[in-house]
């Protein structure tokens, strides 16, 4: 089993290897999500009043790892893995959804493709109710400021869970709304455009979104509308429009990929009102 901290360009920060039986395995597992994956840290609610968030769910975490080791192919070489990037933290396991389990049913239906190790984690107290420990995990995800977890099926024989840092979403945020002006020089020193031409081409939402992204090419349309005060929908229409005038492109999967910015088709300090 193999924990590694990442980056976001992917740099290696940290590696931790456990091999042991699953009985020596998991308490170690445990400790090392309380006391190394898991911080917490004060977030100002008001003036005079603040709230201590964690980064994760203690207890989200742990389950979404008890699931990892409990479900993985045994018949496979291939670790349990866990990445810890700076903004999310990914896990992954040998072996896609098992018998019964679908997509479209998930995670309502489940099947064990290691009964007598589900049993076992069931009755030492390393597994929730059956059925019911995902549901618990998005509902502590939520509570905690977490976006909920997203689960990837499109592997066959992977299964794949990421989990967004609360933390790290609210500083980025705070960063953001603090310096909207600062990434407004910032985008027209870089690309060289009139930002008059751009609002009135392409309307101050459009605007605000291509600035954001500009300086955060992995924001999702949820995060930006969150800043602008919009709604999610109102973020992918503008999204939309800039990728059908080329502005914008999508490089990589939906999940994992990022934005680029297409510099010849923004208008330029030169242009009159037109693109080229």
């Amino acid at each position: 089993m193999r924990f590694k901290g990442k980056t976001l360009a992917g740099e290696i920060m940290n590696e931790k290897k456990f091999t042991a039986n699953l009985l020596s395995l998991i308490p170690k597992i445990e400790s090392f999500i309380d006391d190394v994956i898991i911080i917490q840290r004060p977030m100002p609610v008001s003036t005079m009043r603040e709230k201590i968030v964690k980064n994760y769910p203690n207890w989200a975490i742990r389950e979404l790892m008890m699931n990892a080791i409990m479900h993985r192919d045994y018949e496979s070489n291939a670790p349990v893995k866990f990445y810890q990037f700076d903004d999310r933290i990914e896990i992954s396991n040998a072996g896609g959804l098992y018998g019964k389990a679908r997509p479209e049913n998930f995670p309502n239906e489940n099947d064990y493709r290691n009964p007598t190790i589900a049993e076992a984690m069931k009755v030492l107290g390393y597994v929730n109710r059956f059925n019911r420990g995902i549901c618990r995990v998005q509902e502590e995800l939520t509570e905690n400021g977490n976006p909920k977890a997203i689960f990837d099926f499109d592997k066959i024989t992977v299964f794949s869970v990421t989990v967004q840092d609360a933390l790290y979403t609210s500083e980025i945020e705070t960063i953001i709304l603090d310096n909207l002006d600062t990434l407004r020089n910032k985008f027209r020193n870089k690309f060289g455009i009139n930002s008059v031409q751009i609002r009135n081409k392409l309307g101050e939402v459009a605007y605000s979104t291509l600035i954001i992204i500009a300086d955060n090419p992995h924001a999702s349309a949820s995060f930006v509308a969150k800043l602008l005060n919009v709604t999610s929908r109102t973020i992918e229409n503008n999204i939309a429009v800039l990728k059908k005038e080329n502005i914008l492109e999508r490089l990589g999967s939906r999940k994992k990929g990022y934005w680029k910015i297409n510099p010849d088709k923004l208008i330029k300090k030169s242009d009159d009102y037109k693109y080229y």
